[in-house]
């Protein structure tokens, strides 16, 4: 009979070794059934034992001799008491998809992340030098970010806002353009919210600088700066002021304002015709004219004085024309000024002190020249059939003389064909005060005067200057 069967029991230790069972000798099959998850291992006598089953996720762990491995929880880091080493160019791979990975090529070292954000988390972060002597960045919780260049701090966050600085000489900040390109710096206020909150300053190519704003919602001037040019103010757009070669030029009105003479306005008038040029005005009234007076460049001065004009300096005819006086001497009173000017000519008649009479002349010349309050007057009568009777004289006078008591004036006189008394000399032309007719005295005996007597007819020329009213 065959043998079929061999129990454990039937078999002393060790019978069965290694040596005495042929390659494949047992299958799988013929082992003896275990536990799902379970591995055989030895124990510290040697005996056979199993292990397991462990959890999803854990790892087989050795606790060295004497006792038996066992399934723990895998370690939360890689690595030992030295590194971890990975080859030039191979990464090292976080997140379920390799979301990100950090290498290095051999010569450059890369993080990479490729999904949503990347977060440092530390509350005093620093980039340095690979020597550590040299520092290029730092950022501090409840502090400042701070950009380093060869050591020094360039670049500081601060609760304002940011610092330029270098130390012992003057901090630059430069925005470069590319070639053809400007240059743009953005300053926005108010969160940017509105389209007047934004402002820029432009370098363009060309070598200009531009102060813009967006008020409108389009990018506008309100000032434009030229490299060994000009320049100019804008308003709305719209230049006003711009500077030249030769000075300014000013489009519209120069208004100037203070709280002790109101406001003053300069306004410029280019239009054709006459009185083109500048013009002042004080609240709005005029105060005085600067243009041209006729279609060419003849020009004229006009003062004002409430709206009231009160001096006119003409270029074309050279001439002045005053509403008042000419003062000479800035700091003399009233005796030093000069307030009328005036030539003319009128109509001298002869005329009785007792009945007027009349007469008809050949000669009827009068001219007159007032300066001030003296005025000279010439006159040349050459008359007939005069009916007038009592004394002689001439008139009317111009202006009316000066009324004060014994201020007379004397002239001189020459007669023709009429009869000078016996006795008489040295006839003149007398004015009374407060008069506007000449009599004609003489001296008689050498003692007293006396007046000439009315004649029908004769010639008289006569010249004196008398003060008027």
């Amino acid at each position: 009979m065959a043998l079929t069967q061999v129990k454990t029991s039937g078999l002393a230790d060790d019978a069965v070794t290694e040596a005495k069972v042929a390659n494949d000798a047992i299958s799988p099959a013929e082992m003896k059934a275990g536990t799902d998850g379970h591995i055989i291992t030895y124990d510290a006598s040697g005996n056979p034992t199993t292990v397991g089953p462990g959890n999803d996720g854990q790892v087989l762990t050795s606790t060295g001799a004497g006792s038996p491995p066992a399934f723990e929880d895998a370690a939360a880091t890689v690595g030992g008491a030295s590194a971890v080493t990975f080859n030039d160019s191979v990464a090292a791979n976080f997140g379920t998809d390799g979301d990100q990975a950090i290498w290095h090529t051999g010569s450059v070292g890369y993080i990479r992340n490729s999904t949503g954000g990347f977060c440092i988390r530390n509350d005093a972060f620093s980039v340095k030098d690979d020597g550590e002597s040299e520092t290029m960045l730092t950022a501090t919780k409840d502090g400042s970010v701070d950009l380093y260049y060869d050591n020094a701090v360039r670049i500081q966050t601060t609760a304002a806002g940011a610092t330029i600085s270098k130390a012992g000489d003057s901090a630059e900040l430069t925005i470069k353009g590319g070639e053809g390109e400007g240059a743009v710096l953005m300053l926005s206020a108010d969160e940017a919210d509105d389209n007047a909150d934004n402002w820029r300053l432009v370098a363009g190519a060309g070598g200009s600088l531009n102060l813009q704003n967006y008020a409108s919602g389009s990018w506008e001037n309100n000032a434009e700066y030229n490299g060994n040019g000009n320049v100019e103010l804008y308003y709305d757009n719209s230049k006003k002021f711009e500077t030249t070669d030769t000075g300014a030029s000013v489009t519209g009105a120069l208004s100037a304002h203070g709280a002790s003479f109101g406001d003053y306005e300069v306004t410029t008038n280019r239009t054709s015709g006459s009185n083109k040029g500048f013009v002042v005005k004080q609240n709005g009234t005029m105060v005085g004219r600067l243009c041209n007076h006729g279609s060419g460049p003849e020009g004229k001065l006009e003062l004002y004085n409430g709206a009231t004009q009160n001096l006119n300096m003409n270029g074309t005819a050279g001439t002045l024309a005053l509403n008042s006086t000419i003062k000479f001497g800035l700091s003399n009173g009233s005796e030093s000024e000069l307030g009328d000017y005036e030539t003319g000519s009128w109509t001298p008649t002869v005329r009785g002190t007792g009945t007027v009479g009349t007469a008809s002349y050949s000669k009827q010349v009068g001219k007159y020249t007032k300066i001030g309050n003296l005025c000279t007057v010439w006159c040349c009568i050459n008359f007939t059939s005069g009916n007038g009777s009592d004394y002689m004289k001439i008139g009317p006078l111009p202006f009316t003389s000066e009324n004060t008591t014994n201020l007379q004036a004397a002239g001189s006189v020459m007669k023709e064909n009429i009869t000078h008394g016996t006795s008489l000399t040295w006839q003149n032309a007398y004015i009374t005060p407060n008069s506007t007719e000449m009599l004609f005295y003489s001296t008689y005996n050498n003692s007293t005067f006396a007046a000439q007597d009315y004649e029908a007819a004769g010639e008289i020329i006569v010249t004196i200057t008398y003060r008027t009213a």
